[in-house]
C-alpha cells in the first residue's frame, strides 16, 4: 500500500511529500509492543529540507509513538527525535 500526499504552495517555495512506507512495525513504549505504521516526509522549503519518518499507532492515545527529523539549511545539519516514554489507556 502506498498512500502519498503532494503539497506544494504557489510562490511560497515549499513542497512536502509524505507517503506511507511500512503497515506493521513494531516500536517498545515504556516496555510494550506497540505495532505501528511508518510514514516518511521531505519538506523543501527556502533552502532549507528537512525529512522526518514518523511512526504511528491506534494503540497510543493522539497517535504519535516516535519521530526522527533531519533538517539541513546550507552547512548546518539538526537532528530531532521525539519519542512517546509511556503511556496508560483507560
Amino acid at each position: 500500500m502506498k498512500s502519498e500526499l503532494r503539497l506544494m504552495v504557489a510562490g511560497a517555495g515549499r513542497t512536502e511529500i509524505r507517503a506511507v512506507k511500512k503497515l506493521a512495525e513494531v516500536v517498545k513504549v515504556g516496555g510494550k509492543d506497540v505495532k505501528c505504521w511508518m510514514s516518511e516526509s521531505v519538506l523543501e522549503e527556502e533552502g532549507r529540507k528537512t525529512e522526518t519518518k514518523f511512526w504511528e499507532s491506534r494503540e497510543v492515545p493522539g497517535f504519535a509513538v516516535k519521530s526522527e527529523s533531519k533538517s539541513v539549511s546550507g552547512s548546518v545539519t539538526s537532528t530531532t527525535t521525539r519519542e512517546v516514554a509511556e503511556f496508560e489507556v483507560k
